[in-house]
């Protein structure tokens, strides 16, 4: 069962105080803006991204996607390098 992300908006503010560093390909490690902790971040494409943070932690087996702060980050690193 997938859950919706109920605070969509404070997500993307948050993602955008992280730090990103492509590590080659579809690999990333993200700086946490406000812990200072390193997650690394593995994107698929248009179809999302999987992260090591907690919150990715929780995700259903058959579907590794996170919407955390760190996988919007990279995201939206990439569309910026685009």
């Amino acid at each position: 069962m997938s859950k919706r992300i109920t605070n969509a908006k404070a997500v993307q503010s948050k993602s955008r105080t992280n730090e990103v560093h492509p590590m080659g390909g579809n690999r990333f490690q993200v700086v946490s803006g406000t812990s200072g902790n390193v997650y690394d971040v593995v994107l698929h494409g248009q179809h999302g991204g999987r992260c090591n943070c907690n919150w990715g932690q929780y995700r259903p087996a058959n579907d590794q996607r996170s919407g955390c702060s760190h996988t919007l980050a990279a995201i939206n690193f990439v569309a910026q390098e685009s």
